[in-house]
């Protein structure tokens, strides 16, 4: 049995190679003494590679890295792990900052600590969570999730946008908080997209399959969402609103495409802005009341501009602000005369 005190830095020390025979030897019988074990050992792994893929993601591919340990592990847990370890593997690439994390034991009263996951602005990552849900996470978006789950629930916390694969657990739902606890979705097992970027003043909701609860702090009861429902819900004037929609045109980021049909200019630009980490100054009003329409598969941003030019008469010019913190371009936009 390895000691609560001290078997997070010894499974940490066997993972990089660095333990010695006796406590490699002393890992792999706790391996075989619980299937859970094998879990707590992979979860350490992500978070280990991770850490390290922060610090050398522009001097290496992640994927080698990983590679490089699994080679190292011993034969019998690599046939068992090698597979699943793949898949935290490729979460790896744009991850910008994993947070601490310790392991807990059931026989001490230690609450879990929460891990952070964050993308960088212009990039697109997806993660396996301890339930075997699958998230795919937008730009400049932050996930976070406990190293262990609630017994009643299975809750994490949203800053940006998202979409969720939940595993289904009819007695332990998962809840996703957004809005900084203002929203609650809970499910038991679904696939829904949710967005909820702060500087937006909205949470917007749209359900793929399944059925999803949508609440809201203060308001009594919830909202049953049902397949191609979604819901919008403006933070700061309370205003709901819900209905049918396509779902394949809100969903078409996770493969680097975007689609607009009819689309109101200011809900075009919001897109543009998360995808490609721009910000837009929009020089005449008139601009937002156009819409858009337009499908486009991996465009780099002046194609879509373009587009824009010959189809709507907007012309654009692009700056950088004097302030050398803020690195993302602001393109400007006014009628064409």
């Amino acid at each position: 049995m390895i000691e609560t005190e001290y078997h997070g830095a010894l499974l940490l020390r066997y993972i990089s190679d660095m333990a010695n025979n006796q406590e490699r030897e002393q890992v792999e019988t706790w391996l075989a003494e619980n299937s859970e074990n094998m879990d707590t050992l992979l979860q350490v792994a992500q978070i280990y590679h991770a850490q390290r893929t922060r610090k050398r993601i522009r001097k290496r591919n992640s994927y080698r890295a990983l590679h490089e340990v699994r080679q190292r592990m011993d034969q019998r847990i690599r046939r068992v792990v090698f597979w699943r370890l793949a898949v935290a593997a490729s979460i790896l690439f744009g991850l910008f900052g994993v947070g601490s994390f310790f392991l807990k034991n059931p026989k001490t009263e230690t609450l879990p600590q929460m891990i952070t996951i964050h993308t960088n602005a212009g990039m697109r990552s997806h993660l396996l969570l301890p339930d075997s849900t699958m998230v795919y996470l937008n730009a400049e978006s932050t996930l976070m999730y406990p190293s262990v789950y609630d017994l009643n629930e299975r809750r994490v916390q949203l800053s940006g946008e998202a979409y969720f694969k939940v595993a289904h657990n009819t007695d332990q739902p998962f809840v996703v908080s957004v809005a900084g606890e203002k929203v609650k979705i809970m499910v038991t097992g679904t696939e829904f997209n949710l967005q909820a970027y702060e500087k937006d003043d909205m949470v917007q909701t749209t359900l793929l399959e399944g059925s999803v609860q949508f609440s809201v702090a203060g308001k009594e009861g919830s909202i049953a969402m049902t397949a191609q429902d979604q819901i919008t819900y403006h933070i700061s004037t309370g205003q709901l609103f819900l209905g049918k929609t396509n779902t394949a045109q809100v969903t078409a980021w996770m493969d680097g495409s975007l689609i607009f049909k009819d689309t109101p200019m200011p809900d075009v630009l919001k897109q543009l802005i998360h995808f490609y980490s721009v910000d837009f100054n929009v020089q005449d009003a008139i601009i937002r009341d156009y819409s858009f329409t337009g499908t486009f598969e991996n465009r780099p941003l002046f194609q879509i501009l373009d587009y824009l030019k010959i189809s709507s008469g907007i012309e654009y010019t692009m700056s950088y602000p004097d302030n050398i913190e803020i690195r993302k371009p602001v393109i400007h936009l006014r009628k064409l005369k």
